[in-house]
């Protein structure tokens, strides 16, 4: 009977060690690392209900945390419940708060009673409630615990996850006024960093309405979904978001804001690069998969808004949206490489801006899984300061590649100008050439045989009327094919190929000529059959004119869907063609020949040797910034 208190004392010690577990001191407002206090079960089935798990808790199935401030437990699918015993060790009542900072996860919180053989009370909340509906209307999700001085509770925390597979939160227990001063802070900080991003979203939307260019579009939704994601990360949607749809936008999950920024991504780096111009195969696949992932993002975010939590349907879903976002993923990345290894303008720039906030995304992705445990090396957080040196990076870079286009762009309005004008300077030149050709023609063709018809008819003798007869009807040939060229009218009513060939029938009784007319004159406009047609009576003027002792002309006209190819040979002696006169494009017409030319962009080729001259014209169909009639 002497050893009975002794008995009962070690069985008393025994059965409070079975279930207890180191208590945590809070001298009021702390920095304490509070998971190392925390012991934890798993249930796998998921219906075990709390009285249950207190039994367990009882009975020491609850195991030990790690020393940390985060809990992290990696992918699960199980029920994760957490035991804690807080004592107040201030010489004053304090209001503790317990904070919890993640979205998409339920936190249930069970006070127990001092004998642990009951619960006393439940309190229920997420990050899906309204700041008005929560117990602290604070960004995080907390708990009020008030403590007398010297007052010591116990807790259990059950945790349920909703549209993801990963449990993990930061977690903390201080009073309520640290919190708030600390809340108050980084508000602050954050404040700074969204001020800055909506001033790059109001800077990308101006130059996208001024410029019109499709990049600052997609650069604007980029960074839209980027600060989308941080709102939600940092749980400050719940400030920014109106209470009458928060619930509806808090069901949206940050997966969705992440595959929306990698889809507006893509088209940056596509347009940044100039994938289009130098890469255009790899940017239509890229581009293919693209839209894929577009299609996926916007069932994902249907599915969420329409179906519960944890629908079978929801989940499966899930997989393939994943697997859509490697795939998209890997095909950037493989795009990247190829336009590194064929260094594309501007990819060495967009490397150095994003590679940061890639590495930051690939820590915070293992981080989540519970692979490894990355601190946040700058305040607030590593991905927002990456994003934002990500941004002014890329904002510099836009702003020097800006100027430089407008620069180039200046330069070629200057360039286009100058050459209008020299081309208008060069027409009215040729306007004058050709009055005055045809002035000189008239003189001396014309105008000579009306001198000579005078001075027949002032004689009295008219025995010569066969003669006079003879001179009208040279006049009347002269005047009738100095009126062709001037205007030909056959080229209206007979079309290209049948006025050519009418009028190289006009040298047929001087010189053999060999026509070949090819293709479909009906790809050509008017206005420029007008000019092939002056090019040609040019250049086979030119060669009857230059060509000494030449006895054969070809005259090729070669049309299709993208060019005029118009050629003429002689077999008259080099050495007596004026190369002089070729080279500097001078001489009657010559000038006039280069304009029409050069006003198609076309190409003007000699070739002459010891077989005669050629002269070869091609003039594109489809010229830009010219408007045919």
């Amino acid at each position: 009977m002497k050893n009975l208190p002794l008995l009962l004392w070690m069985i008393f010690v025994f059965q409070v060690t079975a279930y207890s577990q180191d208590t945590l001191k809070v001298p009021g407002a702390n920095d304490i690392r509070i998971v190392q206090y925390l012991g934890e079960y798993v249930d796998c089935s998921g219906r075990e209900r709390a009285i249950q798990v207190v039994e367990k808790w009882k009975q020491g199935k609850f195991q030990p945390m790690p020393a940390g401030s985060v809990v992290n437990r990696g992918i699960t699918d199980c029920t994760h419940w957490f035991s804690i015993s807080i004592s107040n060790q201030s010489k004053y009542r304090e209001n503790y708060l317990w904070s919890f900072y993640n979205d998409g996860i339920k936190f249930s919180l069970f006070e127990m009673a001092d004998s642990s053989n009951f619960l006393i009370s439940r309190r229920d909340q997420s990050h899906f409630m309204k700041l008005t509906d929560r117990e602290v209307p604070l960004r995080s999700v907390s708990f009020e615990i008030p403590l007398e001085a010297g007052e010591t509770k116990s807790f259990l925390l059950k945790t349920e996850v909703f549209g993801r597979k990963t449990l993990y939160f930061p977690t903390d227990i201080s009073t309520k006024s640290d919190i708030l001063t600390y809340e108050l802070g980084l508000s602050f900080l954050l404040g700074r960093y969204y001020g800055f991003f909506f001033f790059a979203m109001l800077f990308n939307l101006f130059l996208f309405i001024i410029l019109k260019k499709r990049f600052y579009g997609m650069m604007l939704g980029y960074i839209s979904c980027l600060v989308a994601f941080n709102t939600v990360e940092y749980l400050h949607d719940v400030y920014l978001i109106p209470s009458f749809i928060y619930e509806g936008w808090a069901r949206i999950p940050k997966l969705s804001f992440l595959a929306l920024t990698l889809y507006f991504n893509v088209h940056v780096f596509i347009a940044f690069v100039q994938q289009d111009k130098f890469l255009p195969n790899y940017s239509h696949r890229l581009k293919l998969l693209n839209r894929v992932a577009l299609i996926a993002v916007f069932f994902y975010l249907l599915l969420n808004l329409l179906l519960p939590q944890h629908s079978q349907i929801l989940e499966y879903f899930q997989y393939f949206f994943v697997a859509v976002l490697l795939m998209q993923t890997f095909g950037l990345l493989m795009n990247i490489w190829i336009a590194i290894r064929q260094r594309t303008p501007f990819i060495m720039h967009y490397l150095l801006g994003n590679t940061l906030l890639i590495i930051s995304v690939l820590l915070y992705l293992f981080s989540s899984l519970n692979y490894i445990h990355i601190p946040q090396f700058i305040r607030p957080g590593n991905i927002i300061f990456a994003f934002a040196v990500e941004v002014i990076y890329l904002m510099i870079v836009f702003t020097v590649k800006y100027k430089q286009d407008f620069e180039f762009f200046k330069r070629s309005i200057e360039q286009s100008e100058e050459k209008r004008r020299q081309l208008a300077h060069e027409l009215i030149i040729t306007q004058e050439k050709e009055r005055l050709r045809i002035a000189q023609d008239v003189h001396d063709g014309i105008g000579g045989t009306i001198q000579g018809l005078r001075l027949l008819l002032s004689k009295e003798n008219l025995q010569q009327s066969g003669k006079v007869q003879e001179m009208l009807k040279g006049i009347n040939f002269d005047f009738k094919r100095l009126i062709h060229q001037i205007a030909p009218r056959n080229l209206e009513l007979n079309g290209l190929f049948e006025t050519i060939r009418s009028d190289v029938q006009a040298f047929a009784h001087q010189f053999e000529i060999h026509l070949s007319c090819i293709g479909n004159e009906y790809h050509i406009p008017w206005d420029m059959k007008v000019h092939v047609f002056r090019i040609y009576q040019e250049l086979l003027t030119n060669a009857v004119k230059h060509a000494k002792n030449a006895s054969l002309f070809e005259v090729d006209l070669a049309v299709d869907e993208s060019e005029v190819r118009l050629m003429v040979h002689d077999n008259g002696r080099s050495e007596e063609i004026d190369m002089d006169l070729i080279g500097k494009g001078m001489g009657m017409g010559m000038s006039n020949l280069r304009s029409r030319v050069d006003y198609y962009d076309g190409s003007f080729d000699f070739i002459i040797n010891k077989e005669g001259c050629s002269v070869n014209i091609v003039l594109p169909l489809k010229k830009k910034g010219i408007q045919h009639d």
